[in-house]
């Protein structure tokens, strides 16, 4: 084992983009967007409540 190996993200260099799809399509767990939206939401609100209480 290299130590390219051990690192983090070394498996997604290692994987063809359709042995990726192919393993997501099986794994199932297709969340759509709200993931994104939900974060870019948040992060609004913290910097509407960051400037709100700072000024």
């Amino acid at each position: 084992m290299s130590k390219d190996d051990d690192s983090f993200g070394g498996r997604e260099v290692d994987i063809s983009a359709l042995a990726f799809t192919t393993e997501e399509q099986a794994d199932r767990h297709d969340q759509g967007n709200w993931p994104e939206v939900f974060g870019l939401v948040l992060t609004i609100v913290v910097c509407w409540l960051i400037f709100g209480f700072t000024g």
